[in-house]
């Protein structure tokens, strides 16, 4: 459901959609697969998401982005994203966040399974 937009408006966006999927490092050379923070809103705030539905939801997003109240608009979705990011820990993954892309599911590494407490109390520990 990661549809790109369609119409005037739109063709700016999808090429600035596509170069920057491009930029997402993926591991083994292929193409990073993540998730646009417009379909997060999508599936955040309606029960039946449509292409249509993305495309309102990436209007919203681009206007918020504009208007200076992104972080507003994508606060509950954090909210929630944090609360996951727990749970998936548990089975050895971590919701990691994209600059200005969206989130990405990726395998839970030894840096990125320890939290400024551990790091700190691994820090006394050598001393």
């Amino acid at each position: 459901m990661c549809g790109r937009a369609a119409g005037p408006p739109g063709l700016a966006r999808a090429a600035v959609d596509a170069e920057r999927t491009d930029r997402v490092p993926a591991p083994g050379g292929q193409r990073a697969r993540f998730c646009p923070y417009e379909v997060l809103l999508a599936h955040f705030s309606y029960h039946r998401v449509t292409e249509q539905v993305i495309e309102r939801m990436r209007r919203r997003w681009y206007a918020a982005q504009e208007e200076g109240v992104a972080d507003s608009v994508l606060r509950p979705v954090r909210n929630v994203l944090s609360r996951v990011r727990l749970k998936v820990q548990a089975m050895g993954l971590d919701v990691v966040s994209l600059l200005d892309l969206g989130y990405q599911l990726l395998p839970l590494t030894r840096r990125r399974s320890r939290g400024p407490r551990q790091e700190q109390d691994e820090r006394e520990e050598e001393e």
